[in-house]
């Protein structure tokens, strides 16, 4: 490698709220800026996190588009690309990876690399974007799977060489876990026992079921109370079904927040009843904080938590299955702080997010030794 530094564009479908563009900021924050100069580029137009992305990154790009679909969005990318002349572009999330690939192909980018974090979306794909994401990994370099159930997916769905696939779990900051983090007043004022989840309101999270096992945990412990933190298309409906259920004082909705350390401090357990997930963040931040988790046997879950070990994995779509669990962990203080003390570890040892961004820039440095060579 030559004495300049690298330039990474990132390019991601947008910059809202949710686990991939939370991976990618932390990325980003923690990119060696000695070697690597980061660029991003979101096809949709200015969102939730933006500013923070432009607090750590000079340069972000936001084109402005509404529809995943378009491929006038390819011109804009290729654009900036051939403007910044980067050494490797970064593609996260299914429609930025499919755009992003070709512009920067076509620009003549030798460096392209995909991040895949989710299994859901591959279901949902037109026949014409199966056969887009096939040919596109053609000409990719690298793909970084955040579990290896993902990477069995691209080997087995799509026919990518195991070989190109390297497994990076995603990582977090362990100095989020402050222990003078201040709980909210609105979660402070709260009886306990206080159940908690993270995650954007739809339908593969599973808000509903675990919103339908709460008139039985609530039978057994009348003053618990569950707090679900995120948004998304699916609140109207939950709160319906919230309210149906006669639920309206045990289930409270928070929205997206930014002061997650001080709620995490104060829930006693921590369910996350996802139908389908690459990995979960907000399942591994929950254990960075110690806390018992209970969690669907589905996607990369399992690679975080081991049934009666760390936490206890369930079938997804059983309310009954979550109330037994969680009014098990209540009934056993003991065995949740022996979870605890596991969990803190466990992200200490495999999802400690300095070792993971250090994973990330040696592969970078790989593929600029490779093109040098």
């Amino acid at each position: 490698m030559s004495g300049r530094k690298i330039k990474i564009m990132y390019i991601i479908t947008s910059l809202g709220v949710g686990g991939a563009e939370k991976i990618l900021l932390s990325i980003i924050k923690n990119l060696n800026r000695k070697i690597f100069i980061p660029y991003v580029v979101s096809l949709y137009q200015e969102n939730t996190l933006v500013n923070e992305f432009r607090e750590y990154c000079d340069n972000v790009y936001c084109l402005g588009y509404h529809i995943k679909y378009n491929p006038l969005i390819v011109r804009k990318i290729r654009n900036i690309i051939m403007k910044v002349k980067p050494d490797i572009v970064h593609t996260h999330l299914p429609h930025a990876t499919i755009w992003g690939r070709i512009a920067a192909h076509f620009a003549g980018v030798k460096g392209i690399i995909t991040t895949e974090h989710n299994m859901s979306i591959w279901k949902k794909w037109k026949v014409l974007f199966y056969f887009l994401y096939r040919w596109t990994t053609k000409f990719t370099n690298k793909i970084i799977a955040v579990s290896h159930a993902i990477k069995q997916l691209l080997v087995d769905k799509f026919n990518v060489p195991p070989s190109k696939i390297k497994v990076i779990y995603n990582g977090i900051d362990t100095n989020i876990i402050l222990n003078n983090a201040i709980v909210p007043n609105e979660v402070a004022t709260l009886s306990h026992p206080i159940i908690g989840t993270i995650g954007r309101l739809h339908k593969i999270k599973g808000h509903d079921v675990l919103i339908k096992s709460m008139p039985l945990i609530v039978e057994k412990f009348p003053q618990c109370n569950l707090i679900i933190i995120g948004d998304g298309v699916e609140r109207l409906k939950l709160q319906m079904l919230t309210k149906k259920l006669n639920m309206e004082k045990n289930i409270h909705f928070l929205g997206c927040r930014h002061d997650l350390a001080g709620i995490l401090k104060a829930i006693d357990i921590f369910v996350f009843p996802s139908v389908e997930e690459g990995l979960g963040i907000a399942l591994i931040e929950a254990c960075a904080f110690g806390k018992p988790c209970i969690a669907s046997m589905v996607g990369g879950i399992p690679e975080i938590i081991k049934d009666g070990i760390n936490g206890y994995l369930i079938p997804p779509k059983n309310p009954k299955i979550i109330a037994e669990k969680v009014i098990y962990l209540l009934n056993n203080p003991v065995e949740c702080n022996l979870i605890a003390s596991r969990n803190k570890l466990l992200v200490i040892n495999k999802f400690s997010l300095s070792s993971i961004v250090k994973e990330i820039e040696a592969l970078y440095k790989q593929a600029i030794i490779s093109f040098d060579n």
